[in-house]
């Protein structure tokens, strides 16, 4: 993520996540944790159910300059295992919609939750965003006017205009989460009554 708003977004989220779902606690992975390298980049959140299963919140910094991020749902056996399906990832996969037989285990894009058809990351609004406007193949001399102008504009960005630009990006995520996590837990609740 870009460097300029990275320790923005890591400090509005970890506030974020105590103050609006201070019940996910943020989870480091143990070093000889052997699903450890799929976590790489993740904030972990996670809480423990009554039934012993556990629900995860995935946010992840999108990669190099990238100023968006992923937001995740998981849901795994306990407290001990990480969310991670070891199965093949085939359409059933790609197609879940929530916990579900034979997935005890796995961690979901929240838009895919949702039932959007496209999945993507959460951007953070910035001036750059004008030039990926300008089409798949603009003329030179137009495409390097815009990235002048959109230059010029980003580093005139105020902190207090970054820091809004990162709320606004997260209240997206949170409100997905929010809507979405009570029917999650009800179907990782059910996996568990199934189980008994």
């Amino acid at each position: 993520m870009d460097k300029l708003y990275k320790p923005i977004f890591l400090a509005q989220l970890k506030s974020r996540m105590a103050g609006e779902l201070p019940d996910f606690a943020a989870y480091k992975i143990p070093r000889h944790d052997p699903l450890r390298k799929w976590f790489t980049s993740a904030l972990l959140f996670r809480k423990e159910l009554p039934c012993r299963r556990c629900l995860w919140i995935d946010w992840t910094p999108g990669e190099g300059v990238e100023r968006a991020f992923f937001t995740l749902i998981g849901w795994s056996p306990g407290p001990a295992e990480l969310p991670y399906y070891a199965g093949p990832k085939d359409i059933q996969y790609y197609s879940l919609s929530g916990p579900a037989e034979g997935y005890e285990s796995a961690i979901v894009n929240i838009q895919q939750l949702e039932g959007r058809s496209a999945i993507a990351d959460f951007r953070i609004a910035t001036p750059w965003d004008q030039v990926l406007e300008l089409g798949p193949v603009p003329p030179e001399p137009e495409l390097k006017a815009a990235m002048a102008k959109a230059y010029t504009e980003y580093l005139a960005v105020t902190p207090d205009e970054r820091e809004f630009a990162v709320r606004v990006a997260i209240d997206e995520a949170m409100n997905a989460l929010k809507a979405l996590l009570p029917r999650i837990a009800q179907h990782v609740e059910e996996l568990q009554s199934r189980d008994a």
